[in-house]
């Protein structure tokens, strides 16, 4: 918290373990049609959020974020449903370094001097996934969430 604002700086370090990007279809760069694609990925991501706090009385308040940060995205092979069948362990990995972003407004509440608990909506956009596929071409998806998230935050 910045001394006499109502602003404040929160670095924040998230993993997100392993989850799996799917798609309902694929289109080549030769403009051909594909099944469904399922690619497991693991994601990390370190953000400097500024957040502005809007007083609405002694005990609440509204809060605005903006958030500037470094996300790392690796995937790993990937499944595509073809011919009637799925197939797995397609093509090979890439880790790629992004800038992600984030804005969001929430609720907050004040418990005492130094405890507050927050609630926001957030959307997040982690940058681009991308995985060889089994040509050696490169499927690229774009990493982006609408998140809820609850937060107790302690000054001191």
């Amino acid at each position: 918290d910045l001394k006499k604002t109502k602003s404040s700086f929160v670095l924040s370090y998230e993993y997100f373990g392993t989850s799996h990007y799917t798609s309902d279809s694929s289109v080549t760069q030769a403009g051909t049609k594909n099944g469904p694609l399922k690619t497991p990925m693991k994601m990390k991501n370190t953000m400097l959020e500024f957040n502005q706090k809007y007083h609405i009385n002694d005990n609440y308040f509204l809060m605005g974020i903006l958030g500037l940060g470094r996300s790392t995205i690796e995937s790993k092979k990937y499944s595509a449903y073809a011919y009637n069948r799925w197939y797995h362990n397609l093509g090979s990995s890439i880790k790629k370094k992004n800038t992600s972003t984030r804005f969001g407004l929430g609720f907050g509440t004040k418990i005492n001097e130094k405890l507050k608990v927050i609630g926001i909506m957030q959307h997040s956009d982690y940058g681009i996934m991308e995985v060889n596929d089994t040509s050696g071409s490169t499927i690229e998806s774009q990493t982006i969430a609408t998140e809820a998230r609850i937060s107790l935050r302690l000054s001191f």
